[in-house]
């Protein structure tokens, strides 16, 4: 909490990388992420800062307090991915994209956290160079529906300390003595084996499923606009 404490005070002036790693340390522990969502609702801090994963982590937490209040600040997910997939399909002809805008878009939905494309963003994930030959209809599925097809380098892991923070990213190396993480905002760390707790795949995308939470129809089309530009 002092940690905390000491980020939250001084969160205005942080540069992007130091706010970058202390957003990943405070969201990491359960207590001093609900005291950051708590600030986030109050407008102190903005809530498009969290990374997509911790919002996934939250909305699904054991602590109902916790997974109540990032329902509530984040949104909740549709099951139907087809349907919502149809739903911002059908802008792709009605609107023309803005790369410039899209750019903006890449920036603000937290893309950039785990990508790098024309300067910005960070690479964590799968390396964007080649997507400009996709079509727009595949990067709206690959963006709206992550998990339909993971590769198995590409798949999330959760670790727990036995101090209760939570980590959720993909594993850069391991060894017999510590397991190196790969953290959204291109932050690694590396966890000594006799400080896990629990170490286990979930099985999906580190890119979370809900970003037509963070992003309208009319975004979508500027984001795909910019992603095919280059």
């Amino acid at each position: 909490n002092q940690v905390a404490d000491f980020f939250f005070e001084r969160w205005k002036n942080l540069a992007p990388t130091p706010r970058r790693e202390a957003l990943a340390l405070i969201a990491g522990n359960p207590n001093t992420g609900m005291r950051l969502m708590e600030k986030m609702k109050a407008g102190e801090i903005s809530k498009a800062l969290m990374p997509p994963m911790q919002r996934w982590s939250y909305a699904r937490s054991s602590n109902e307090e916790v997974k109540a209040l990032a329902i509530e600040l984040f949104g909740q997910a549709s099951g139907d991915r087809a349907q919502v997939i149809a739903d911002y399909k059908a802008a792709l002809s009605k609107h023309e994209g803005d790369p410039e805008r899209g750019k903006a878009v890449f920036q603000k939905a937290a893309c950039m956290t785990c990508h790098q494309l024309g300067g910005v963003g960070v690479e964590v994930g799968p390396a964007l160079a080649d997507v400009r030959s996709k079509p727009a209809e595949a990067l709206l599925t690959d963006i709206l529906d992550p998990n339909r097809a993971v590769e198995e380098r590409w798949a999330a892991y959760s670790i727990e300390t036995r101090d209760g923070r939570q980590l959720a990213g993909l594993v850069a190396a391991e060894t017999d003595a510590a397991i190196e993480v790969r953290l959204p905002g291109g932050i690694s760390e590396t966890v000594p084996r006799d400080q896990v707790s629990t170490y286990e795949t979930t099985g999906m995308s580190l890119m979370p499923v809900g970003l037509e939470g963070a992003i309208t129809k009319e975004e979508m089309v500027d984001l795909i606009a910019f992603l095919k530009a280059r």
